[in-house]
């Protein structure tokens, strides 16, 4: 298992964001966090990482403890961020953007290079000059993934993969991710469209009000289709 959470109840000051919240991560498979907003997704994701502390519960990834780690010793451990709103560096151009978090914490298991990056997302190779705030969204988003990869994680998390993206530039996301998987790491996916996380993922997670409401693989969710309306519609 790659990343197991156990029973995680975490705290905004006085406020309780998630409620006892447990799943698992298979090794090589992809795994989606699915709810409407505010329902403690986001929260899930930072308190993997590290960016909050979980209050009770605990985190193991590669039968490691990371839960009570800062976050950048999650990092180390070898988990790669693709945040909300992508946080590229708006002040640096493509190429020191991917180069700056360069590093190989899976140890060799993965050998993502300024060059296989590239290779992955031919459209940074031409804009290898340009600066962070230079480029489109779905540049940005490119750049984001590609910034995450060359930490060389073994568990890559994406909260919300392809928000705000034209339809043409999603799909090639989720393709590009398609072919990451192929390499083996482990995926946390956050997103609102069902019927590509259906054909990319393995499991699927529901959390309504900070706790898991419903899980199972991608033939079960296509087949209740009353989950959406319960779970997912605004």
């Amino acid at each position: 298992m790659s990343l197991s959470v156990k029973n995680i109840e975490t705290f905004y000051g006085n406020s309780q964001a998630l409620f006892g919240l447990s799943l698992d991560i298979a090794t090589g498979s992809v795994t989606t966090l699915l709810g409407r907003n505010g329902m403690g997704k986001t929260t899930t994701v930072n308190s993997i990482i590290g960016n909050i502390r979980c209050r009770s519960g605990e985190i193991f990834f590669n039968n490691d403890k990371i839960s009570g780690l800062p976050a950048y010793l999650v990092a180390q451990k070898g988990i790669g961020l693709v945040p909300e709103g992508r946080q590229i560096f708006p002040n640096l151009n493509v190429r020191e953007n991917l180069i700056a978090t360069a590093a190989n914490y899976s140890q060799g298991k993965t050998n993502w290079t300024l060059d296989t990056v590239l290779d992955l997302f031919p459209a940074l190779r031409e804009r290898l000059n340009n600066m962070g705030n230079q480029l489109s969204g779905g540049e940005q988003q490119m750049l984001a993934i590609g910034r995450a990869l060359m930490l060389n994680p073994e568990l890559l998390i994406l909260d919300e993969a392809t928000e705000g993206l034209a339809p043409l530039i999603r799909k090639d996301i989720w393709q590009k991710l398609y072919d990451v998987k192929q390499t083996g790491i482990s995926i946390l996916l956050i997103d609102k469209n069902l019927e590509e996380l259906s054909r990319i993922a393995d499991y699927h997670y529901i959390i309504e009000k900070g706790t898991v409401a419903w899980q199972g693989d991608s033939d079960a969710l296509l087949a209740a289709p009353d989950l959406k309306s319960r779970y997912l519609g605004v």
